[in-house]
């Protein structure tokens, strides 16, 4: 059994796909962070102190002390290994008592579904535990064994409790954790001008709003999404949310004015696109291009991967440098990051 006795290892969630990019996060946001590994939605690795609280970077979903990593054994044997460890158990105990948790419950898993344990086994486990109450209801905590499909099976203390937020969207509505890293990849700088000219409900210029900016520019055709977008960055300053074709913004926006774009264009599911995709990509990139300034940054989402690539081969002004693949609520996806060559000014 392989265990980290300083108490530095830890193991995090992330919504699936993402993976490579929630660790440039944490590299960026999480002093003393070095990745082990990763895996299908989580993250391994190592930090200068627990992810825990006020302090979990934004971009994990839960985060947990790992206290023991073992072969991908099943479940019962792994916890006959885990129950019969003295060492292991002082350390739990330590933990939960370091953490200032005072209930907890154990919770088995194997293969992303919890599973249930033979009683003596878990009971045995339970009773060694005694830094804290046991609380199978509402505890502070939970010691978990988790066996994943990529041969490791780990022993694991929760540190955090943040309940799933895609039950309360709206049809359409980009994920926080899809914003999040959006938002990340366009490399945000105070001096931005930033623009979402697909803006939906508001859930990019609202991730923006979260880091210094010098101004927010928000567009939707629909005046009802423009009207949700601007309730959400009420009270924030040197913000516009105007109903506007993003087709056909050169009118609107002056030439070269935007440092950074970061969007979600429709992708004609939930209702047909206005043109041909051929089309509707050769006039949104040229409206792109012509908006963003010399050395301006490019974040987009799509499903259609082979239409937007045509789109781009297809124009000469703006360079598509990086593609994630990832799913968005099961469906095949990519973020697309592009710039318009020249250098950087203010």
């Amino acid at each position: 059994m392989s265990r980290h006795l300083n108490g530095s290892l830890y193991y995090s969630t992330c919504a699936a796909g993402l993976e490579p990019i929630v660790a440039q996060m944490a590299e960026a946001t999480l002093p003393g962070f070095r990745l082990s590994r990763l895996l299908s939605g989580a993250l391994i690795y190592e930090a200068g102190f627990a992810p825990a609280g006020g302090m979990s970077p934004r971009c994990f979903a839960n985060s947990y002390e790992v206290l023991a990593t073992l072969p991908g054994m099943e479940l019962s044997k792994a916890l006959t290994r885990v129950a019969g460890d003295k060492a292991l158990i002082a350390r739990a105990n330590e933990a939960m008592a370091n953490h200032g948790f005072r209930s907890f419950r154990c919770m088995f898993s194997q293969f992303n579904q919890l599973v249930s344990v033979p009683a003596p086994l878990r009971t045995r486990l339970e009773r060694q535990l005694t830094a804290a109450r046991l609380d199978r209801l509402t505890p502070d905590t939970e010691l978990l064994l988790l066996r994943r499909s990529e041969g490791v099976t780990l022993a694991l203390l929760r540190l955090t409790h943040r309940p799933a937020t895609r039950q309360r969207l709206a049809m359409g509505e980009l994920m926080p954790e899809l914003a999040q890293a959006m938002v990340f990849l366009s490399g945000p700088e105070a001096a931005d001008v930033f623009l979402d000219p697909f803006c939906g409900h508001g859930a990019l210029g609202a991730e923006r709003a979260l880091y210094p900016y010098a101004k927010i520019v928000l567009f939707d055709i629909d005046p009802r999404m423009a009207d949700e977008a601007r309730l959400r960055l009420r009270g924030k300053s040197d913000t516009l949310v105007e109903r506007l074709d993003a087709l056909d913004m050169s009118a609107r926006v002056e030439s070269g004015s935007v440092s950074a774009i970061v969007t979600d264009p429709p992708w004609g599911l939930f209702a047909p696109l206005p043109l041909p995709a051929s089309e509707f990509y050769r006039r949104m990139l040229g409206e792109f291009a012509h908006v963003l300034r010399p050395g301006g940054r490019l974040v987009l989402l799509t499903a259609d991967k082979q239409g937007l690539e045509a789109a781009f081969a297809a124009q000469m002004i703006l360079e598509l440098t990086i593609r994630h693949d990832i799913l968005v609520s099961g469906k095949k996806a990519a973020i697309y990051l592009a710039n318009k060559p020249g250098a950087r000014r203010a």
